[in-house]
């Protein structure tokens, strides 16, 4: 079976989705690898300066380009369909990516996003409803609340000393490792409650919206601003990325553990939402010239099959029943293996798509749902 092609699919989306995969591997890995209070003051230079790179450019802003997308898929479904289809279908579908996470936290990684999704899948549905400007405002009444999420999320770090996401699950057997994420799953979805729903719901909604006039097809009319406007929104992201890097040099140069902790998380928060513009419209840029990687695009169209492979990669590089490398690498070696990590992923997903078409949980995914392809 042949790929889809860019007449089947496009590919700017797929590129997007592909992109924030791929940061979500960089944040989620290290995670994995090492156990919480491993970065400190005294770890060497390079390792903090990874865990600034990947804060910065990564943390807090490839889930939000990921939820972008997601909404915008429903969003299209939602057009293109009847209220009765869609509601059948997103069901379905809800429940689909609702096993699959559940299954995917308790065996490979309890810090999960599939289950959130199909939790924020159904917030979204009773939106799809409205205007698209009130969509928006929706979307933007969101955000003070992301940033009290932020901060309450850096509080609960700094008040317990400890930062609640896998501390031990893959240090011992695989059996031991299941029990370990089991008793993570209830701290492990609160930090995903305080860090990536309210924002990730923010995100979708501007992806339904964006569904509904008809992106990527049209272009956003505030891509046709000109002089000091054009000129406010591009001063505006490089800031929030200095912000961003800012932020990150000084977690990583003074810990997690400290009072300032929850004012440097709200204020990630703050430079999050131009960081992504600032991505989406690089990507747009850069897809316009011409660049669209394969590799990019095979997990922008298998990203289900990418992210829980990567999952199951990581799994077994840290597990006692792989490699058992848990708590035995830095931040910097932990990125580039990320790196690696997620090159491996996709590029199996160009492979899988040249042998058998879509990946294999795509195909589950629209079986489930009833999806033709």
């Amino acid at each position: 079976m042949n790929p889809p092609t860019v007449t089947t699919r496009e590919s700017l989306v797929d590129l997007i989705r592909g992109f924030a995969l791929f940061g979500i591997c960089c944040v989620n890995l290290p995670q994995m690898g090492v156990p919480w209070g491993n970065l400190s003051p005294a770890s060497a230079l390079s390792d903090r300066m990874a865990a600034t790179l990947l804060t910065g450019l990564f943390e807090a802003k490839s889930f939000p380009l990921f939820a972008f997308i997601f909404g915008w898929g429903i969003g299209q479904h939602w057009e293109r369909t009847s209220i009765t289809n869609f509601a059948a279908r997103h069901l379905r579908r809800v429940a689909a990516l609702a096993i699959l996470g559940l299954a995917h936290g308790i065996l490979v990684y309890s810090g999960d996003i599939l289950l959130p999704y199909a939790l924020l899948a159904l917030l979204i549905w009773p939106c799809l409803l409205l205007p698209n400007i009130f969509r928006l405002a929706l979307a933007a009444l969101t955000l003070p609340f992301v940033v009290i999420g932020f901060f309450l999320l850096g509080w609960m770090i700094f008040s317990l000393g400890e930062y609640p996401v896998e501390p031990s699950g893959l240090a011992g057997t695989f059996i031991q490792g299941v029990h370990q994420r089991l008793e993570d799953l209830p701290d492990s979805w609160l930090v995903v409650l305080l860090f990536n729903l309210p924002l990730a719901f923010a995100a979708a909604l501007v992806g339904a919206a964006a569904a509904k006039v008809q992106w990527p097809a049209t272009t956003p009319a505030f891509l046709h601003w000109g002089g000091f406007r054009r000129l406010a929104l591009r001063v505006t992201i490089l800031a929030a990325f200095l912000v961003s890097l800012a932020v990150a040099t000084g977690l990583a140069w003074w810990g997690y553990a400290t009072a300032a902790t929850p004012w440097l998380l709200a204020l990630l928060a703050c430079a999050a939402v131009p960081q992504v513009v600032g991505y989406l419209l690089a990507i747009r840029w850069l897809h316009a010239k011409g660049w669209r990687p394969n590799w990019l695009l095979a997990a922008g169209r298998n990203s289900l099959t990418c992210y829980v492979t990567q999952g199951v990669l990581a799994s077994w590089i840290f597990g006692s029943y792989g490699l058992g490398l848990y708590a035995e690498l830095g931040e910097a070696s932990l990125l580039g293996l990320a790196f690696g990590v997620a090159l491996v992923a996709s590029s199996s997903a160009v492979v899988w798509e040249k042998l058998m078409g879509r990946g294999p949980l795509e195909y589950l995914l629209n079986w489930a749902t009833g999806a033709r392809r």
